[in-house]
């Protein structure tokens, strides 16, 4: 494999995807914090409706990045991966080092090949066949592309859910299964705002929302939410309810200035005590990280800046919700 190997790939991968969304035109632009990426992405393909759907519409307009969505077909064939064998065993980011100016990734367990180039803020997906592909991944998809797009604006992906109240925003991390979703939720339901579920982008001290959904667990969760509407992705007995977010009016709030980094634990019981930036990355990394197939020394330095700009707070969760609620609100009234 050669530098000048992965060039050549870019650069095919790219005229790829354009030849692909000429042929079968669509758009749509959608919000990324303060910024805009207009996605080009064939209209007709039954996962178009999922893609577009997951994300914050924004006006159409001069967008700040653009990403094409294509699939071999139409006689536009992906090109060679010679030079890829290593890394496509498993869901791997190809070591920058080796692809600058371009960024790419493999995602094996869903069929997704993402290229991204950083200096005309372009990036370009593939998408194998259907039988490959869990819907379940369009909840918040592509979170690796947002996360290279963050980047040339000093952005950062944080696998956390979001909430805030009196212009006081609270980040909630922990790994799959932790009850930030049910803890974000359950706040939302009483009188806080919610803003992000699953995906937070950080940047410039204030946390915004990529995406407008938020995951249920339909066997476990006790959140009261029989007066909204709920679906699935996909149609199978493991998965989870989808709430969109845009159904609670007023109460989904797509951003606000970021004052607490809360890490739950349960623990059947009720408490939270603050804990150091050291402590705080010790969690907040390995959590975050993992979503995006490792990450970067970028990505890594962002969260610790994180960790030093907020207060974090270690919570001690229990089957008792209200007393959950109540530990976030107290750990808002701690806060300057």
């Amino acid at each position: 494999m050669s530098n000048s190997e992965i060039a050549v790939f870019a650069h095919d991968f790219l005229s790829a995807a354009a030849d692909y969304v000429k042929q079968y035109p669509g758009a749509f632009t959608v919000a990324v914090g303060k910024k805009t990426l207009q996605v080009q992405i064939n209209a007709k393909d039954n996962l178009s409706p999922h893609i577009k759907s997951a994300f914050i519409p924004s006006p159409a307009g001069m967008a700040d990045f653009t990403l094409a969505i294509w699939r071999s077909g139409g006689g536009i064939e992906l090109p060679k991966l010679n030079w890829a064998r290593n890394y496509l065993a498993h869901d791997n980011l190809v070591p920058a080092s080796l692809t600058n100016p371009y960024r790419i990734a493999f995602d094996k367990s869903q069929g997704f090949i993402y290229l991204y180039d950083e200096k005309t803020r372009h990036g370009a997906i593939w998408i194998a066949e259907d039988s490959k592909i869990s819907l379940n991944s369009f909840v918040t998809p592509f979170r690796i592309m947002i996360s290279w797009m963050a980047e040339s604006f000093g952005g950062e992906i944080i696998h956390a859910s979001a909430i805030s109240k009196d212009g006081k925003g609270i980040i909630i991390n922990g790994p799959s299964g932790s009850g930030k979703s049910t803890l974000a939720l359950l706040c939302a339901l009483e009188d806080f705002h919610f803003i992000a579920d699953d995906v937070v982008l950080y940047h410039d001290g204030f946390m915004s929302a990529i995406y407008r959904y938020a995951k249920v667990d339909a066997h476990s969760s006790p959140c009261d939410l029989s007066s909204y509407k709920l679906f699935q992705m996909d149609e199978t007995k493991d998965a989870k309810n989808i709430l969109d977010l845009f159904q609670l009016g007023d109460k989904f709030q797509t951003s606000e200035k970021a004052s607490a980094l809360v890490l739950p634990i349960f623990a059947h019981l009720n408490q939270h005590a603050p804990i150091s930036p050291s402590i705080a990355i010790k969690l907040l990394a390995p959590n975050s990280l993992r979503e995006l197939m490792g990450g970067t020394p970028y990505n890594f330095r962002n969260l610790v800046n994180l960790t030093r700009q907020v207060p974090s707070y270690r919570i001690a969760l229990s089957s008792d919700n209200a007393k959950n609620v109540n530990s976030v609100a107290t750990i808002l009234s701690e806060l300057s």
